[in-house]
């Protein structure tokens, strides 16, 4: 059986915590269904360490060349792109945001306010700090979808004695309006696998779904 290793970093804060009891309901279901196989959480490190089982691949590989509705991915990529040119065009950044994001920030133009090194997720901070105020990003990938950024403001504030680089960005993600936000990003072949076991379940006779 082949395994691979998937590494999470996160901050404990109050988010993550209300967040905990339904994620780790999520977990104990993908470990019932042998999807993963091992899972280790360190508080001190803020560290989390998955072990996927992949015996399935060929199986959702063929599934989604069969249900191409879930690659959601491409779908979403190229929605990215198409915007992204319509920004480069002039059009206005905010008005597109309210059109298009599927986040919460959508009602303020995409607006995130300020943040700091460690507030986002690596690739949109990386993505964010590498830009000049007005300067709009690329299409960037994370789990939580596509983005395109647009820094409006950086600023240099004192923390604990050191100087620390903050910066007030908008966005535009192009993610799934429909998951379920308790629950971990799902990609394209995480959705196959889920739609592989409910077929399976459904012939079976099936055991509970997942509410």
């Amino acid at each position: 059986m082949k395994k691979f290793q998937a590494i999470i970093h996160f901050d404990m804060d109050e988010q993550f915590m209300n967040l905990v009891p339904p994620h780790r309901t999520y977990i104990n279901y993908l470990i019932n269904k042998n999807i993963i196989d091992s899972y280790a959480v360190s508080m001190e490190s803020q560290t989390v360490w998955i072990t996927i089982n992949a015996e399935t691949k060929a199986e959702i590989d063929a599934y989604l060349a069969s249900h191409p509705e879930l690659d959601t991915d491409k779908k979403r990529r190229e929605q990215a792109e198409e915007v992204l040119k319509r920004l480069r065009g002039g059009e206005d950044f905010s008005k597109l945001a309210k059109e298009f994001s599927t986040d919460g920030s959508k009602d303020k133009g995409g607006d995130l306010g300020w943040f700091g090194h460690g507030d986002m997720v690596p690739e949109f901070e990386k993505a964010a700090y590498a830009l000049k105020p007005g300067e709009i990003s690329e299409v960037v990938q994370s789990k939580f979808g596509f983005h395109i950024i647009k820094v409006e403001e950086k600023k240099t504030e004192t923390k604990d004695g050191k100087p620390e680089e903050k910066v007030h960005a908008r966005h535009i993600l192009f993610g799934d309006q429909n998951s379920n936000p308790f629950a971990p990003p799902q990609t394209p072949r995480d959705k196959a696998r889920a739609a592989i076991e409910k077929e399976k379940q459904k012939k079976t006779g099936g055991s509970k779904a997942l509410s």
